[in-house]
């Protein structure tokens, strides 16, 4: 097109009164305009080449950007996967521990309500402290039966031992004739004398015994005293424990019905 355009100017002015340096100068525009033109079209060219190349990398871009949001996306849920997995084990974790202690808890709990209760164990130590006093009581009542029985028992055994020793000196001074025979009689009863201070001395062992026994009963007796004053402390003790379990009881079920 441009071609034909400086052909028809030039025969334009080959038919014209121009002159040469005119003509050149035209010329010299012609091929201007027509490198200009030229020129154009390649840059024209160039530029939707450039477009399209653009536009691909564009594509590409927009392509790679979502491959990346979607790999970010997939890393993302990744994340939540395992940090929800970990918080699920922790909390399956956790549930096993509160089942074991809940069993535990479950197993103390029948083992509290198997206990007595409060009442019942002061009726029971109430029971228990009559029984002692009772118990107290008869003892004392048949030890009492016991010395007197002994004590009658001894003094017949002894009036009997005096009588049969009376019988017999009796008897044997009256068959006494001589001097001799008289003095084997008091011979006889200076024997009786030493055996009765013998039995004498006897008694008087057993009447130690007795007292030392009766100091050793008592020490027990009062042992036992306190024995019962500590097992009351520790009753006392165990009540307050009780007590407070059941203030514990009562928080629990509070507690669980306010969940």
């Amino acid at each position: 097109m441009v071609t034909a355009e400086a052909a028809q100017y030039e025969a334009s002015i080959e038919k014209s009164s121009v002159k040469g340096h005119e003509i050149a100068a035209v010329r010299s525009l012609i091929e201007e305009k027509a490198r200009l033109a030229e020129e154009k079209q390649q840059l024209k060219k160039k530029c939707k080449e450039e477009k399209k190349r653009l536009d691909q990398e564009l594509e590409k871009m927009k392509q790679r950007r979502a491959d990346l949001e979607q790999a970010e996306h997939a890393r993302v849920l990744a994340e939540i996967d395992a940090e929800f997995d970990g918080e699920n084990q922790k909390l399956v974790e956790q549930k096993k521990l509160n089942a074991v202690e809940n069993r535990k808890i479950n197993i103390i709990q029948r083992k509290i309500e198997n206990c007595p209760s409060k009442i019942e164990i002061t009726q029971f130590h109430k029971r228990l402290v009559e029984l002692f006093d009772n118990m107290n009581l008869k003892a004392e009542e048949n030890r009492k039966y016991i010395n007197l029985y002994n004590t009658v028992q001894e003094t017949k055994r002894l009036f009997g031992q005096q009588k049969k020793y009376l019988h017999e000196i009796n008897a044997s001074y009256r068959a006494c004739k001589g001097k001799k025979e008289k003095e084997q009689l008091k011979n006889n009863i200076q024997a009786t004398l030493a055996a009765i201070q013998t039995n004498i001395d006897k008694s008087h062992k057993q009447v130690a015994d007795l007292k030392a026994e009766q100091v050793k009963t008592n020490k027990g007796f009062t042992e036992n005293i306190m024995a019962e004053k500590q097992h009351f402390n520790r009753i006392k003790e165990f009540e307050d424990e009780c007590d407070i379990n059941d203030e514990l009881r009562q928080k629990k079920k509070k507690a669980a019905a306010a969940k």
